[in-house]
């Protein structure tokens, strides 16, 4: 047997009650006085299957059931019959392709689609000899930073592109599997459970069929592995010089003997091992390298002093290596085992011979001190152990140096003086820029795998769960409703979603005996207004801004931590670099590939859910507003098995003109998220061969990028904040996706048969009055292909 399928139950048909469908309570009205019976008006009214009443029916023309009859605020009314051929139901050949199998179908072939590429993609990295391989890592792309970058921020648009459509297919299905069928509903019902129809959700699992859950649990499964891995297949290695900084004089340059006639309390050991460092440093200032361009530039360039030291402003720098400072005069050195640093708290910096009480604070100067690192002659960046271009600072710190401070850096910079010495000019070894785009077989092996595992449960889902009669929309749930009336919410025809969740319990179940059937909800009818606010549960719009304001603290001390140091000016924000790998924007950590994949799509995990949460809101507000339309018009049910005049549908909860804004701004939020945080691989090159002799595994962000990334999420919530202040027209109970509250308002009269293959509107088909004992007679509301009018205000409904 298919565990998807499920047999449809044999129609139910409301039980006689008094105030109910009792013909001593009900006054037919006619258009001019009572209609005679015939024998053939008995004989039409035997057809009625099931019909309990002994009233007989005067027969309108077909156009009277197109619109809502005025209202009789003094008489009970009740719909005449359909005139015309009777619109019996008969057994109809259901398209396997239509509705949400057409969906699942093209989900389905989504999947495969990204499957292909993914594979596509990995074979070619692997199989292309231009590409090197390094173990797993694979190099799709080597030249020029910022080509490399230009292109990876164009990939990652192809990757969140694919992995937007693979997740849209995936929800699609899941949305599908986890709507029950009206077997499943009415066991729910039976227990006193309702379920959701229409919107994402987990709480139908507990209520349908193990079969799908199981395939549920694996599609959500399978999503794991795209929302932590997927934007970091494809990283971007950078290359990151270490070089020296090497303060001299033009004597030295050209051959003469380094000047150590400036160092201050140092040993004759310390002068000889300073002097013999810098001999390796000695260059050919006429020696050429090739660019990547393929024409020969100089090796050393002549620079400003303020080129010179905006040159070295990043952390790690890959298009300069070596620089030499060529002072005035001879370099000042003091060995900091003998001297102290200063710091007033002006910001100025002053040098004093080391003594036993240099650590106490001198209050009286107003001064702190503090003891410099030993400063090494010639200075090494050593990026593998800190970024730090403190050196440009007088206080030399293994930090970095802060621009800003006018006692560290002049204003000025053509007045910078490091080594406490006027420079000249700097030259400036040009090195060959080389990066690289890189692709982990480890990370694709394990997406194909989650590609190709929800493009099976897809198929299965397609094959296997054909025949489920799912009750996707609305349209499907009123339509089983009023072919199959629920017996368990007969005479609560005005019953809300707050009403069933509030009081639809096991101690009023307790009540159901076999006289009278089920409890009544005997209500007075009330012209509400109902906020969309209230179509959602309070719990949902507690977990979905609830993911959002944990988005909003976790993002603005990234932003505050990733413009330390940056320009205050959005213009010159902007063109420090979209997604840009710098030095400056990498993080001071070291993790292996994996635990650094994991940390960089964090972000990635959080905007899923945020998307998942907003899209289940703004669905259940959107299915509600349907839901409301049929109050005020009157016209067929969308379904996704269309019979008669129904309406066929491909969408489930939300309409094309929200599912696809939505769906695009999704994929838009996470190649924000990948521009905003990522996985960096750092190169580290020799200070003379620049070869490669160490790598640094990090992640980057990017400061503009986390800014419009935490704008675009805003957006989407402040769009649900000025949502729930619309407003559903008045009159038809709000139900939400409550299956309880959806089919107390379908117990049509018995007489209307097949109403859901028709235009069908929400309203009164009875009013009650009191009789001339002073007693209240019941009308009733419901879904109906006949006219109905509006409720009157005040009146008992049942």
């Amino acid at each position: 047997m298919n565990p998807c399928r499920a047999d449809v139950p044999h129609r139910q048909l409301p039980l006689e009650t008094s105030g109910n469908w009792d013909p001593e309570n009900i006054e037919l009205l006619q258009s001019n006085d009572r209609h005679v019976p015939t024998d053939r008006d008995v004989e039409r009214e035997n057809s009625y299957e099931g019909s309990r009443t002994n009233s007989l029916l005067r027969l309108p023309s077909p156009a009277t059931t197109q619109t809502r009859e005025p209202s009789h605020d003094d008489d009970d009314f009740l719909l005449p019959a359909r005139s015309g051929h009777q619109h019996m139901r008969t057994n109809l050949d259901r398209n396997r392709l239509s509705g949400w199998r057409t969906g699942a179908l093209v989900s389905l072939a989504g999947a495969l689609l990204v499957l292909v590429v993914n594979l596509g993609i990995t074979i070619w990295v692997r199989a292309d000899p231009r590409n090197e391989i390094r173990g797993a890592v694979g190099t799709m792309y080597r030249g020029d930073c910022a080509k490399t970058r230009s292109i990876n921020i164009w990939v990652h648009l192809l990757v969140n592109s694919l992995s937007t459509l693979l997740l849209a297919a995936s929800n699609y299905c899941m949305q599908v599997l986890v709507a029950p069928n009206r077997a499943e509903v009415d066991e729910a019902h039976a227990r006193r459970h309702w379920l959701h129809i229409g919107v994402p959700n987990l709480r139908n699992l507990w209520y349908i069929r193990r079969d799908r859950v199981l395939i549920y649990v694996i599609l959500f499964m399978s999503s794991v592995p795209l929302h932590l891995f997927f934007n970091s297949v494809i990283f971007t290695r950078l290359q990151a010089n270490d070089y020296a900084v090497l303060p001299t004089t033009e004597n030295w340059m050209s051959g003469g003997n380094y000047n150590n006639s400036r160092f201050l309390n140092s040993s004759t050991e310390n002068v000889h091992r300073i002097t013999s460092d810098f001999e390796p440093y000695r260059v050919d200032l006429n020696e050429q390298i090739m660019s990547l361009n393929g024409t020969m530039m100089a090796k050393y360039k002549k620079v400003s002093i303020s080129q010179c030291f905006d040159s070295y402003d990043d952390h790690y720098v890959s298009s300069v290596g070596n620089v030499y400072l060529i002072q005035a005069e001879a370099t000042v050195w003091r060995n900091s085992s003998t001297w102290d640093l200063l710091r007033f708290e002006s910001g100025d910096f002053k040098w004093e011979p080391h003594t036993n009480e240099s650590w106490s604070n001198d209050s009286s100067d107003d001064t702190y001190q503090i003891q410099d690192f030993n400063i090494s002659l010639p200075f090494s960046s050593s990026p593998e152990i800190y970024p730090s271009n403190g050196w440009r600072c007088p206080s030399h710190a293994a930090s970095p140096c802060n621009t800003n401070n006018e006692y560290e850096v002049p204003r000025d910079i053509s007045q910078w003086t490091p080594y406490q010495s006027n420079l000249k000019y700097c030259l400036v070894e040009q090195v060959t820029e080389t990066c690289e785009l890189q692709f982990s077989f480890a990370i694709a092996a394990l997406i194909i795998l989650a590609n190709a595992v929800k493009a099976i449960c897809m198929a299965f889902t397609v094959r296997m769960c054909g025949n489920h009669a799912a009750l996707v929309t609305i349209g499907d749930a009123i339509a089983t409703f009023l072919d199959h009336p629920d017996l368990t919410t007969q005479g609560r025809c005005l019953q809300t979603r707050r009403h069933v969740e509030m009081w639809w319990n096991w101690n009023e179940w307790a009540a159901k005996s076999r006289t009278d059937g089920y409890q009544r909800d005997l209500r007075k009818f009330k012209p509400t207004r109902f906020m969309w606010a209230m179509a959602p549960s309070e719990r949902r719009w507690v977990a979905t801004y609830w993911a959002y304001g944990f988005l909003v603290v976790f993002s603005i001390p990234c932003i505050v931590g990733s413009l330390r140091g940056k320009p205050s000016d959005l213009g010159a924000l902007w063109r420090t670099g979209f997604g840009a790998i710098q030095g400056n924007n990498l993080l001071n950590i070291r993790t292996p590939l994996l635990r650094g994949v994991l940390l960089a799509n964090i972000p990635q995990a959080l905007f899923s859910y945020l998307y998942l949460a907003f899209n289940a809101l703004y669905t259940t507000m959107l299915v509600a507003a349907e839901w409301s339309s049929y109050g005020v018009d009157r016209k067929t049910l969308r379904v996704t098995a269309p019979a008669g005049q129904q309406r066929s549908t491909y969408w489930l909860g939300l309409p094309y003109r929200y599912a696809i804004p939505m769906t695009i701004t999704s994929g838009l939020l996470h190649w924000l998220a990948s521009q905003s945080f990522f996985k960096v691989q750092i190169a580290i090159t020799d200070t003379h061969t620049r070869d490669i002799v160490g790598e640094i595994s990090t992640c980057g962000y990017s400061p503009i990028a986390i800014i419009l990334t935490t704008v675009l999420a805003s957006v989407i919530a402040l769009g649900g904040a000025i949502s729930r202040r619309l407003w559903y027209p008045a009159g038809i109970p709000l139900v939400g996706s409550n299956s309880a509250a959806i089919s107390a308002a379908c117990h049509a009269p018995p007489e209307d048969v097949d109403a859901s293959l028709l235009p069908v509107q929400w309203g009164a088909v009875t009013h009650g009055r009191e009789d001339g004992n002073g007693n209240e007679k019941i009308g009733h509301c419901c879904f109906s292909s006949l006219p109905v009018e509006t409720p009157i205000a005040g009146r008992m409904y049942m």
